[in-house]
Order: structure tokens, then sequence, then C-alpha cells
């Protein structure tokens, strides 16, 4: 489902999202899969399950963007000076 964010409460992690059909549903910022620092006013798409927002993708910036914050980096182990990348 498409809609948009109108507003979100930084401080204590809730905001609102407006649907494309009208309806509003609460929202936690849990559910937000690619959070940016301003997110009021963004366009996002997301699913329902029951009456809340889950899986909640902001449609602004860079496609590339959208799961750059999911994917987590190989680890690094320091030996003798080099640092070798772990295969995950």
């Amino acid at each position: 489902m498409l809609g948009q964010i109108e507003s979100f409460r930084r401080d204590i992690g809730v905001g609102i999202i407006k649907a494309e059909d009208g309806r509003k549903y609460r929202f936690v910022r849990g559910n937000i899969i690619n959070e940016r620092p301003q997110i009021t006013g963004e366009d996002v798409d997301f699913t329902l399950e029951g009456r809340s927002p889950k899986g909640i993708i902001v449609l602004a910036g860079s496609p590339w963007s959208v799961f750059a914050g999911s994917v987590k980096p190989a680890p690094v182990e320091t030996r003798a000076g080099f640092d070798l990348r772990l295969a995950a």
C-alpha cells in the first residue's frame, strides 16, 4: 500500500501515515526499514497487519539507499597489521 508520512515524533518514535485510500495509520519507528533523518512528508510503501503498518519503506533518495541500512558489513579480523574480510 502507498501513503505519505503526515507526522513523526522522533523523540518517542511514533508517527502517522495517510494512505492512498484516505485512512490514517499509526506506526512505530521499528517498522521503518530505511529510516532517514527527515521523513515527515515523504512517500512510503508499506504492508498492513491488521491496522498496523509494517515493513515501511521510505520512497526518497536513491533506490540503492532503500536497503543500504539493512546490509551488515563483513566482520574484520586484524592479523599482523592486515585487515582480513571474512566471508559470511
